[in-house]
């Protein structure tokens, strides 16, 4: 197929012919698309929006007093977040949106950008105030104090970015001024054209944005983060912290006992990829997703979609979490379903059930019994004697009691816990096989709100 050949007039006046579909897109690709009038910033008036709270100076406080009133009242939750702008994340905070229209970066002509860089084995790097960066009137109107944020920009590290600390970093986001060289090739240029061309350049500055319209998607992504951060909202995290592998290894766990697993698979391989499925469900994430997600909606279609409806995971499946923990009591929010047990410390019954399962089958042997709690009617009135005689009502994981293991749900927080106390609690059964019933009659696995005391084993009489 033959290439196509690009005719025009450039910036200088002067014709300029281009070969070949690449070379035409590296051209726009370097500025180009300034030179035809298109701005790729917001040229069709569409509104892009993030989400704010209580704590921001432009909140509307007497529209949130009627959207609390009308909510108690009875009323729709979509239809109040309708009428005053105000709704409830999955972390049962209050939030509104705020308009990301008029937010671009402050980049001269050809993504060039004032920064001073320094430079290592990797590439280069350097950092600039979120206020030098980005103009948002919004945004900076409601939270004054985010223009102090220090923006780090890189030239490596892939793309996207991450936010730690009231620190962004945007990754693969700066790129040093290209330099125009004399040939004699398919395109040739005299020197006297690449030196005026690199004069005029050099005026512009040393380095530019790479991307710049990606580069503006990504910060407002992280911008969310320092937003849930200040508000206290739900946060996200990385498929490294402790907690979200925990909760990847629930799911598979789970699905392995429920049979959506081949019982043949080897579930460390399945791991890396449940962890990254356990972050992108935690509800910051979920968040700061949904942001760059409505950037295309305008006002009328913000207002007649609900957030949860531009969101890529389920409101069931959101994990809520505050800065590495979840949730522990928060209430549900109005127009939102809870997550599967994920905001309580101790697992779903489910999740309870399906790890005892699991341990079954880990240890046939030996009898496991699972409860509600120590003060279950279905635990054996003995055993609750034995509890109350150790002042641990409420705090015992587990017991080795009458040739079987129990383990009661309210003091499980994970299933990690679950199998390390069946595990435990699975010893005394052998030792009784070893050396007669009689052997300690009752165990108790102890959680004590003491950390000292935490997982601490105790023998009873009854």
């Amino acid at each position: 197929m033959a290439e196509c050949t690009y005719d025009f007039t450039g910036p200088d006046g002067k014709p300029v012919r281009i070969q070949g579909r690449a070379e035409f897109k590296a051209y726009l690709a370097n500025g180009g698309l300034e030179h035809f009038g298109i701005n790729l910033q917001s040229d069709k008036g569409e509104a892009k929006f993030s989400f704010a709270g209580q704590s921001s100076q432009t909140a509307d406080k007497h529209a949130l007093s009627s959207a609390q009133s009308r909510l108690d009242a009875g009323e729709s939750a979509e239809k109040v977040r309708q009428d005053t702008g105000w709704f409830k994340g999955n972390d049962g905070k209050w939030r509104y949106e705020i308009s990301d229209a008029d937010a671009k970066l402050k980049t001269k002509k050809g993504s060039y950008i004032d920064i001073d860089v320094k430079e290592n084995s990797a590439g280069i790097w350097g950092e600039i105030r979120l206020g030098d960066l980005l103009d948002h009137p919004s945004l900076f109107s409601a939270y004054p104090h985010l223009q102090n944020m220090s923006i780090t920009l890189k030239s490596y590290g892939g793309n996207g970015g991450f936010f730690r600390d009231d620190h962004i970093v945007l990754n693969g986001a700066i790129s040093p001024r290209s330099v125009a060289l004399a040939n004699d090739g398919p395109f040739p240029i005299s020197k006297e054209d690449a030196d005026r061309v690199n004069a005029e350049e050099s005026k512009l500055g040393d380095y530019r944005i790479t991307h710049e319209a990606s580069a503006l998607s990504v910060l407002l992504h992280e911008i969310q983060h320092g937003i849930q951060t200040v508000e206290g909202f739900a946060t996200g995290g990385s498929p490294t912290d402790a907690k979200v592998k925990e909760e990847g290894r629930q799911m598979v766990r789970r699905d392995l006992a429920e049979g959506r697993i081949s019982e043949d698979t080897n579930p460390a391989d399945l791991l890396p990829m449940a962890y990254h499925n356990a972050y992108r469900r935690l509800a910051g994430e979920v968040e700061a997703r949904n942001t760059q997600a409505r950037q295309s909606m305008t006002d009328d279609e913000r207002r007649a979609t609900p957030p949860s409806k531009t969101a890529d995971v389920a409101d069931p499946d959101v994990i809520v979490m505050f800065n590495g923990k979840v949730m522990a009591s928060a209430p549900t929010p109005a127009n939102a379903q809870m997550s599967r047990g994920r905001n309580t410390e101790q697992l779903h019954a489910e999740d309870f059930d399906a790890g005892l399962r699991i341990a079954q089958r880990a240890f046939p042997g030996v009898k496991i019994i699972g409860h509600a709690s120590d003060r279950a009617p279905t635990v054996p009135l003995s055993l609750r004697q034995s509890i109350k005689k150790a002042d641990a009502i409420g705090d015992v994981k587990g017991a080795y009691h009458e040739g079987a293991v129990h383990i009661f749900n309210n003091a499980t927080p994970d299933l990690g816990t679950l199998e390390f106390t069946v595990a435990h609690e699975g010893t005394h059964f052998g030792l009784a096989g070893m050396f007669g019933a009689d052997i300690d009659p009752v165990m108790l696995n102890i959680n004590r709100s003491n950390p000292a005391g935490d997982a601490q084993h105790q023998p009873v009489e009854p």
